[in-house]
């Protein structure tokens, strides 16, 4: 069994990649790269949203602050504010 049908097969098993590659004895970076040769529709797990500035708008917005004001405070657009608020409300 060669080192791709190895991965293969332990990702179909549902093994993270990093316990893969240390299995196989490559880089984490090889073992993504050749998931996304063969298997580019596999799913994936989704990023969490750790900005700190996205912390700090929800922060201030939570105690009723207003928009310009968050805006000023966080060093970013109106714009930016607003959507993180929507977004912040969709997730809640």
């Amino acid at each position: 069994m060669t080192t791709l049908d190895q991965i293969l097969a332990w990702n179909d098993k549902g093994q993270p990649v990093a316990t893969i590659a240390k299995a196989l004895d490559v880089s984490p970076g090889y073992v993504y790269g050749k998931l996304r040769e063969h298997r580019p529709d596999r799913a994936r797990k989704p990023r969490t949203r750790t900005s700190a500035k996205r912390i700090l708008v929800l922060g201030l917005h939570a105690q009723k602050i207003p928009v310009g004001r968050i805006a000023f405070l966080a060093q970013c657009s109106r714009a930016y504010v607003y959507r993180i608020i929507t977004e912040g409300e969709v997730e809640s």
